[in-house]
């Protein structure tokens, strides 16, 4: 026996279809990161998705609706900038895996920045540095060549600190 539907129920059920859709589009996923060495979540992980941005929670989890077509723009101090393409978002959700992230260490070289305020009442007299003086590596040497600033040397080992009088 073969029953035929009729043109309403024909359009609530194609309503049905459709509301069950557009509510399954709208749901929140989650995603989870975690440091690929100590398996701890990645607390404070900056993100960007279409129109929507935010910051891993204490679990390392973000939520965010779905957008086919968009990259996921992640940044943290600890583990750099990266980006996932829409296919490995998609990837990542349905697997609902946590993703592993290792962290980006950079290494920096120390820096001495001296900085000399211009005195306008003697405008002609300027810090001249030789060979020696500008390879040397403490910056409370160099500085006490100006009689406005003294030197402290607080332990035998090398390196002054300057002393500034006056302010």
């Amino acid at each position: 026996m073969i029953h035929s539907i009729t043109m309403p129920k024909a359009i609530l059920l194609l309503l049905a279809v459709l509301i069950g859709l557009s509510a399954y589009a709208q749901k929140k996923e989650k995603l989870k990161f975690l440091d690929a060495d100590t398996k701890e979540p990645i607390v404070g992980l900056y993100y960007q998705y279409a129109q929507q941005s935010g910051a891993s929670n204490e679990s390392g989890e973000i939520e965010l609706y779905f957008v086919e077509g968009e990259r996921l723009v992640l940044s943290h101090i600890n583990f750099g900038k990266w980006q996932l393409k829409s296919n490995e978002i998609s990837e990542a959700l349905k697997s609902n895996k946590p993703l592993l992230r290792t962290k980006h260490i950079e290494i920096l070289q120390p820096v001495s920045v001296i900085s000399l305020r211009p005195n306008l009442a003697e405008k002609d007299e300027q810090l001249s540095l030789n060979d020696t003086e500008k390879i040397h590596h403490d910056a409370g040497a160099i500085l006490s060549i100006n009689p406005a600033i003294n030197a402290i040397r607080k332990s035998p080992a090398f390196g002054f600190d300057p002393v500034m009088r006056g302010f």
